[in-house]
């Protein structure tokens, strides 16, 4: 079975399928690669998340991979191997920076450098564990404000 076809540049941003949006924000994605999806309108998600009163951190650590190979094969990979250097930092979302491709000794390679960055409410950014947290949750989540609204459920305050 071959993958549909989409291709990586700078400035692409990717966000873990179970990341929590602002109630009402429909940000269109394409799915990547396992729990990864690519979002379509990656420059105006800054944007949109800041009118919802929520925040994309960018962490200013940049991660580098480097593939065999040129093309979308060897981006795949290498995009594998950055978010396998997120996945212990708990966030929700990267974005590529720069793909260079080049040669040593006659074998074609490509360098992905991208820095990993994480949608959440609020100013502050949250400590690793409450991000590990909110990772693992799913990604509706129902608050007594929104359950009046689903009609077989009542809704119980507990302290």
């Amino acid at each position: 079975m071959q993958r549909p076809q989409q291709n990586i540049i700078a400035g692409t941003i990717l966000v873990r399928r179970s990341t929590e949006l602002p109630a009402g924000l429909h940000v269109a994605t394409t799915g990547y690669v396992r729990d990864w999806e690519i979002v379509d309108n990656g420059d105006g998600l800054e944007a949109l998340l800041l009118r919802s009163g929520w925040n994309l951190f960018f962490i200013a650590g940049a991660l580098r991979s480097m593939s065999l190979g040129t093309g979308d094969r060897s981006t795949r990979k290498g995009v594998s191997r950055l978010l396998a250097q997120i996945r212990p930092l708990s966030l929700n979302s990267m974005k590529v920076t720069h793909i260079a491709s080049k040669t040593f000794l006659g074998i074609p390679y490509q360098v992905l450098l991208a820095h990993p960055c994480h949608i959440q409410q609020g100013c502050v950014l949250a400590s690793k564990e409450a991000r590990k947290n909110s990772l693992s949750q799913p990604a509706m989540k129902l608050t007594p404000a929104l359950l009046p609204s689903v009609p077989s459920i009542k809704v119980t305050e507990t302290s």
